[in-house]
């Protein structure tokens, strides 16, 4: 039964997407994010990157604002950091 309800949730943002573009999508993303705003430090493979979550680009990417300017991120694993006392 939850299978049913994940799948149809899927098909909704699917025509979301189809009859309002990835803005929609992004925007519905951007006010649950719990990511945005917090210090994070993404695992890329063998690298770190660590920084605060800033934004999400146009095409979804993961903006993180490290010591040495904006990092675009693609894919990778994000921790959420607790800040520092």
């Amino acid at each position: 039964m939850a299978v049913d309800s994940d799948l149809a949730t899927l098909e909704r943002w699917l025509d979301v997407h189809a009859e309002q573009g990835f803005d929609a999508i992004r925007d519905a993303w951007r006010t649950r994010s719990v990511t945005l705003g917090r210090e994070v430090r993404v695992r890329m493979g063998d690298r770190d990157v660590d920084g605060v979550a800033e934004e999400l680009d146009p095409s979804g990417a993961l903006l993180v604002r490290t010591s040495t300017g904006l990092e675009r991120v693609m894919s990778g694993d994000v921790l959420l950091l607790r800040p520092s006392p």
